[in-house]
Order: C-alpha cells, then structure tokens, then sequence
C-alpha cells in the first residue's frame, strides 16, 4: 500500500512539472516583464539609471526586438500609468523632439497621435528633448540618467481564427448556411497587407478580401462548395509574407 501512494506521488509530481513546464513555455513574455493584451507587447520598467540613447540601446540588447516604450492611446497611458509610475521617479518613454523643437516623434519615426501631457498647454521648450512618464503625465525634459519603460512585441504576434477560435493548421466543420465570421490578425505597432485568401484545387490561390491594417475581419454564410483550405496572409517588413492557413469543411445541419 506504501509502495502504491509513493508510485500515484511520483506520478502526480511528474505531470504538475509538465503541466507547468507547459504553461511556462506558452507565456507572451519573458520573466519579469507584463503582458499588454491591448498592444500585444511585454513592457518592462527598468529600476537602473541611463541617458535617453543607452536606455534604448540596452532595451534592444535585452529584449528580441526591444524599444523605449510607445504610448499610442490612453488605455496604454493608464496601464503604464497603474502599473510602472507608480511611485515619484519619472521613466524615459520613447518619444523625444530632438531633430526639430516642437515636433515630436516616436523612435520608429512616427509622429504623435495621442499626447498625454502634464501640462493641458504643453509649450515646447528648446533646451528639453526628451519625454518622461510620469504619475500626473508627460514631462519633457534634459538628458540625463533616469529609469525607463522598455518594450518589445509578445510571442505569437500573428493570429489566425474562425468563430473566436483558433484556426491555424486546423480542420474545422461548419454547418451550411449559418454566419461564421474569419479574423486575420497581426499584433503591432505599423499596419500591414493582410489578405484572406482561398486555395484553388491546383494550388493557386484566389483572393477574398484584402484590407492594410492590423486586423482583418470577414463574415460569411457558406455553401456546400465552400468547404477547402483558408490562408490568412500578412505582409511583413521588408516585403516578407507570412502564411497562416486552415482547413474548412462545409456540413448539413
């Protein structure tokens, strides 16, 4: 009886370290970063001190892909907000009007659309190029050493589903005629070419819709002859295409 409960222990112990193991491995980020549905990305504050350049150097070192933080909306001015600056420092963001006073841009060369300043009559000033988050807001101000918010784009940053669910590599039966609705979607911060695609029986490929953003939605009510394969492409930088592809079979009721 000892031998027997020491055996179903082990037994457990072994499936609580793959189950673990398991759902480590499927986090969107690395330890110690934060996950942001909204934007898809891992952001992390950083409690060392450097000037605005080494603080975005050391982001891209430390993290795949890693920038000064982007705030591109409130729901991300907040989230920074409740979760980074919550305390008196004031953290490097990745905004800065240091090519021409007044004109502010993001470190990927995008200019502002969303301003979150301290001040409600924020007035540019000469000798301050450089944004800082902060409790009450943005601040501008000098390079110096300061804490900063690094980001970087989270794992799996392309989706591909069918009625909320995943689609990708998948067989799935539908019924004939009822509303089922295809997403194409990409996690970033730049639009891309999405396209929703269907696969001829001689391997060529006839396009559905297709639409420059992040997302890609079609909603449609099949017939007999819509069972097949789907391709849901996106267009990456420098002219790389991704394909993300399921398998659809239409079925009577």
């Amino acid at each position: 009886m000892e031998q027997f409960h020491l055996t179903n222990s082990l037994i457990f112990l072994i499936t609580y370290f793959l189950v673990v193991n398991k759902l480590v491995d499927c986090q969107p980020c690395e330890a110690g970063m934060k996950y942001h549905r909204h934007t898809h990305s891992c952001m992390i504050a950083v409690q060392s001190s450097r000037r605005y350049e080494e603080a975005n150097q050391y982001c891209a070192k430390t993290h795949p892909g890693g920038h000064l933080v982007y705030i591109l909306d409130e729901e991300t001015d907040t989230f920074i907000k409740n979760n980074f600056v919550t305390d008196s420092y004031w953290y490097y963001i990745g905004l800065s009007d240091k090519e021409k006073n007044g004109v502010y841009k993001w470190i990927n060369g995008k200019n502002v659309s969303y301003i979150g300043w301290y001040s409600k009559r924020h007035t540019p000033e000469r000798d301050r190029d450089y944004v800082v988050a902060s409790w009450d807001g943005w601040i501008e101000v000098f390079d110096t050493t300061r804490k900063f918010i690094c980001q970087s784009v989270a794992a799996r940053s392309l989706s591909f589903s069918l009625n909320q669910q995943d689609f990708v590599n998948s067989t799935r039966e539908i019924v004939a005629l009822t509303t089922n609705t295809f997403r194409c979607e990409v996690y970033d911060i730049d639009d891309h070419h999405l396209q929703l695609l269907y696969q001829n029986s001689d391997g060529t490929l006839s396009k559905i819709v297709d639409k420059l953003g992040k997302s890609l939605t079609y909603t449609f009510r099949p017939g007999f002859n819509s069972s097949g394969v789907y391709v849901c492409q996106i267009g990456q930088h420098e002219g790389e295409i991704v394909s993300l592809t399921g398998t659809l079979k239409v079925i009577s009721e």
